[in-house]
Formats: structure tokens, C-alpha cells, sequence
């Protein structure tokens, strides 16, 4: 690496982390942090005001903003939507591998096969690929860069391969030692850096060009990790005590150890207002629950508690007296009497003036309650995570909780979509590497590794399973969909496959008998409330009559195949 071409990664670094390192990502951060204060800048409420040059009025301001800050109160919904949002998304992958390349047809135009060496490098893919997902913490790492995504817009998990792992030759470089390939697999590691030490540059086409990973070494120095690709081979540079860049190259067909997710951030600025409001409700709260708890008093005309005494600098005189004040008693079961102020009016008449105590009443912790409780809705509106107030609303309708729950999985959406991506990247990457550590760089170069995961949600409930049902019964939807969306089968295919066994394991002319009364029973009630819901759908009735003449004939055949014991 020249000293030019460093320079230009290093400006490439530098323009994103400038982007990065914008003011209102680093308040997002500190906000997952539990950082709500954030030096002042997390309070919108009232500041006191002081003219320029002022110094007594700058110090009272700073008094009364540190006696705010000691009594302020935050509710991090922020943190608690980016957890919630990432533990939707970041599930155990299904992971798969299948051939580059495509599987055609004989002259019959029967589908082609894979070989059996094919098969038995796919096995042995699959087994690889397991025995690093098992020894390595997989998800705990992709949770880290989901919620990082969601977050800031940017997610970053990197595949390494830490000293621990690896022996020194005689000249003191390290390697990976030849073993097979489940063994020598689980060396590499997975972790998910901070998106402000890490991530991946693109270029104009929006490509990956170059990787980087700021890091500290034993002295404490922040050291430099660059990444970027030659041809087929993956160069990683790493910088060293002196400044000088060691590398070292792997065969990943252009792969780099470094991916970086982006999606939308889900916390924008109307999303910040809204909890720098739920804060300062709080806090206002908590100052109210000290009013009421300890009441302030305005004494009127009244002379404090205290007596008499003669002054002691004027012993000799009997009618120098100076008042010695005593405190004012409060708690149960005292009682204080309040004298009034007396003074002469100039006549030599004495007089005196009711004394009167006031109270400071709080106010209405109803104001506050209806405030947490609005601004909580439309938090939680704004980062589509509404359906989390209507679960246990009873005054919500189905259909509302039906449309919370609908733009919660859309939201979801980005970042799956954005995870599939990585996951495909980490297992394919992981694959090459162990290949590459085992001796044999191209082992798996005619293999891809396909990955997929399925966001969790809240399951549905039984009105919308039976719903569900009646729409695939309509053939308004097909099985595998209805399987899905009922959120308990994440694998149509194998679930048909076990149903059509239990089928055949079931079958036998009186057992068939009882299917087939069964059968008639569901179909009689199922097709009333089906021609029911086409019509509160609009289906005009030729359609719905037509729908239903055709359940009627493949019921039909099924009973026929049932009762043939078929």
C-alpha cells in the first residue's frame, strides 16, 4: 500500500465519520446509553435567563440548571423501542446452502440432480457452517449491530481472527494452524464494533471499497485497521507501533472481513422531541410529588416562634430586650400558636395585624398522569410501535390493534432486508476463510451459502387464525401464506411434509369413515361463515356462489379418495 493510496482511504474515513459524528446521531447515542441529561442538552424546559457579562446572574443559572439536573427524571423509550425493534428482528437464521450453479433439465425435462460429490460438499458445508454457529456467539453480536442500525443508520459486524487463535513460526509471524475444517472454522470470530470506530466506505456506485476499524493497543494507542480489496484477494493492513502497516492477504473472491448495514435511522428529530417531553413531565412530577409532600408556607404578618430576652450588651438596662427566634415545629401532633405583628402607629397606640399562614397547593397530578400518557401514544405512534399500547387497551378494536401490529411488521421490514444481506456476507465469508485456513482456498467456490430470517412478532390470536383459515379456504390467499402469517410455522414445506406423513400413517377405511363425517361437519359450518365473509368483504354473490360450488366439489373428491382408503 502506498503512501498515496493510504491517504486517499484515509479521506474516504474521514467524510464518513464526519457524516457519522453529526450532533443529533451522537444524541441518539447517548440516549441508548441511558445518557438523557446530556450536560443540559437533554432538558427542554424552562432555563433561567441572564444578560451578557452578567456573573452573578450566570451563577445563579448554573445553580438552579444543577438543581435541575439533581431532581431530573427520564424515561428511556428510546432504548426500550431500539431492544424491542431488534429482538423482532435478530432471530436465529435458517441457513442453507445450495450450488452457483443452475440445475437444468433432461431431454424429458426431468430436473438435474446434483452430483453425489456435490452433495457431499453441500453436507459438509452445512455441517461447517453449524459447528461455527455453535461455537461462536452468534446472536448476541447481530442484536448489537440490529440495534446500532435501527438506531443511527449504521450497523457493522466484523470477522477476525484474534492472536489466541493462532501460533508463531520461527520468525515470530503469526499463523492459523492446519486442522480440518470444523476445527480450524471456529478460529475466526465475530464481533459488532462501534459504528463510530468502524465501518465500510462505497464508492460513487455505491460499492464497498474500503473497510476500517479504529482500535487501541496495549499502550492505550488508537491504532488502524484498513481493509480493501485486489482482484480476488483481501488485503488486511494493520497498523503497528512504529506507523508502519503489516499485512496479510486471503483468497475471498473479493469479499471483505468487514459489512456494514444501513437502513433509515427509526428515531427522528419529532421522535427526540418526544422524549425530551416524557422527560421533562417527569421531572415536573417528581417536583411536584415534593410539594405536596412537604408543603411550602408564606407566614403573613406573623411574628416567627421565639421569646425574649434581656440583651446582653445592655445588661443594665431593663427594658433592653432583643427576641431570640426558635424554630418552627411541624410533623404529628404539633401544635403552633402564630402571634401577630405588633408595631406603635406614631399615636402611642399599640396595633397589631392578623397574622395569616399560607399553603402552596401541587398541582393536579392529572395533569402530568394525561401527559405521560399522551405523549406515550404518539412516541410510540412515531416509531410504529403503537400496537404495544393497544395490546392491553380494552377500549381498542380489533382492526386498530390489527393496523398497530401491520406497521410494526412494516417497519421491520428495512431491517430484515438489510440483516439478510449481512447474513449471507458472514456465512459465505466464514465459509471461504475456513476453507482457506484448511488448505483448500476453493473447496466451497462452487457452493453458496443462503441465508434468511424471519422477524418474531407478537403471535396472532384465534380470531385471526380462524380468519386466516377462511381466506385460504376462499383461495384468497394461498397454504404457505396462511402457514406464515399464522406466526407458528416459520417452515411451510416441512410442515406440509409432516402433515401428508401423519396423513398416511392415519389412513384406513374406518378411521377414513370418521375423517370423512368430519369433513362434511367442517365443511357445513365452514362454508356458511365463509360466504359470510366474501360478502363483508364485497364480493358480489355470483362470485361468492361460485367460490363456494367449488369447495363443494373438492370436498367431494375428498371424501370419495377417504372413503376409497386412498
Amino acid at each position: 500500500m502506498t503512501a498515496a493510496q493510504l491517504e486517499t482511504i484515509k479521506r474516504a474515513i474521514s467524510r464518513q465519520q464526519t457524516a457519522y459524528s453529526v450532533d443529533f446521531t451522537k444524541s441518539i447515542r447517548a440516549f441508548l446509553s441511558g445518557d438523557h441529561w446530556q450536560d443540559g442538552a437533554g432538558w427542554s424546559g424552562p432555563r433561567p435567563k441572564f444578560a451578557a457579562g452578567d456573573t452573578k446572574g450566570a451563577e445563579e443559572a448554573a445553580r438552579v440548571l444543577n438543581e435541575i439536573q439533581r431532581t431530573f427524571v427520564s424515561q428511556n423509550l428510546i432504548g426500550e423501542c431500539a431492544v424491542r425493534h431488534a429482538d423482532s428482528v435478530a432471530t436465529e437464521p435458517s441457513v442453507g446452502v445450495s450450488l452457483r450453479r443452475e440445475l437444468g433439465t433432461d431431454h424429458s425435462g426431468t430436473p438435474e440432480q446434483p452430483t453425489d460429490e456435490e452433495k457431499a460438499r453441500m453436507r459438509e458445508a452445512n455441517a461447517a457452517i453449524t459447528a461455527w454457529m455453535d461455537a461462536r456467539d452468534l446472536m448476541r453480536h447481530v442484536h448489537t449491530a440490529v440495534k446500532h442500525t435501527v438506531s443511527t443508520g449504521r450497523g457493522v459486524l466484523r470477522l477476525f481472527i484474534p492472536a489466541s487463535a493462532t501460533e508463531v513460526d520461527a520468525t515470530g509471524a503469526r499463523f492459523v494452524p492446519r486442522a480440518t475444517l470444523e476445527e480450524v472454522i471456529t478460529r475466526v470470530y465475530l464481533h459488532a464494533p462501534d459504528p463510530e470506530s468502524a465501518g465500510v466506505t462505497v464508492d460513487i456506485d455505491g460499492n464497498p471499497q474500503y473497510a476500517y476499524l479504529y482500535f487501541k493497543d496495549l499502550e492505550d494507542k488508537t491504532r488502524l485497521e484498513l481493509q480493501y480489496t485486489e482482484g480476488q484477494r483481501t488485503v488486511i493492513a494493520i497498523e503497528g507501533q512504529d506507523g508502519a502497516y503489516q499485512e496479510v492477504q486471503y483468497p475471498l473472491a473479493g469479499a471483505l472481513l468487514t459489512y456494514e448495514m444501513t437502513r433509515a435511522s427509526l428515531f427522528t428529530p419529532q421522535v427526540v422531541s418526544l422524549q425530551k417531553l416524557i422527560n421533562k413531565v417527569h421531572t415536573m412530577l417528581s417536583r411536584n410529588t415534593d410539594t405536596a409532600g412537604f408543603l411550602e408556607r408564606t407566614i403573613e404578618n406573623g411574628v416567627p416562634p421565639g421569646h425574649e430576652e434581656q440583651d446582653p450588651n445592655r445588661p443594665n438596662d431593663p427594658d433592653a430586650r432583643v427576641f431570640i427566634r426558635t424554630p418552627y415545629q411541624t410533623g404529628a401532633g404539633v401544635t403552633n400558636f402564630l402571634a401577630p405583628y405588633v408595631f406603635d402607629d406614631g399615636k402611642g397606640n399599640k396595633v397589631a395585624i392578623p397574622a395569616r399562614a399560607n399553603f402552596r397547593e401541587p398541582v393536579s397530578v392529572n395533569t402530568f398522569v394525561d401527559s405521560i400518557e399522551n405523549t406515550e401514544r404518539a412516541f410510540y405512534k412515531e416509531v410504529k410501535q403503537l400496537h404495544v399500547l393497544l395490546s392491553g387497551d380494552a377500549s381498542s378494536s380489533g382492526r386498530s390493534r390489527q393496523q398497530a401490529m401491520n406497521d410494526y411488521r412494516s417497519s421491520l421490514r428495512p431491517t430484515v432486508d438489510a440483516l439478510n444481506g449481512a447474513m449471507r456476507w458472514l456465512f459465505n465469508t466464514v465459509l471461504r476463510l475456513g476453507a482457506h485456513f484448511a488448505g483448500d482456498a476453493e473447496r466451497f467456490a462452487g457452493l453458496r451459502a443462503v441465508a434468511t430470517t424471519r422477524p418474531e412478532v407478537t403471535f396472532v390470536d384465534g380470531d385471526e387464525i380462524r380468519t386466516l383459515i377462511e381466506m385460504h379456504a376462499a383461495g384468497l390467499i394461498s397454504r404457505e401464506s396462511a402457514m406464515l402469517a399464522t406466526q407458528r410455522v416459520t417452515d411451510p414445506q416441512a410442515e406440509r411434509a409432516a402433515l401428508k406423513t401423519e396423513s398416511l400413517e392415519d389412513r384406513g377405511i374406518g378411521d377414513a369413515n370418521k375423517r370423512r363425517d368430519s369433513i362434511s361437519q367442517a365443511v357445513q359450518v365452514g362454508l356458511y361463515s365463509q360466504a359470510a365473509g366474501l360478502r363483508e368483504l364485497g364480493v358480489a354473490d355470483t362470485d361468492v356462489q361460485r367460490i363456494i360450488d367449488e369447495r363443494l366439489t373438492e370436498t367431494a373428491a375428498l371424501e370419495a379418495g377417504i372413503g376409497a382408503g386412498q
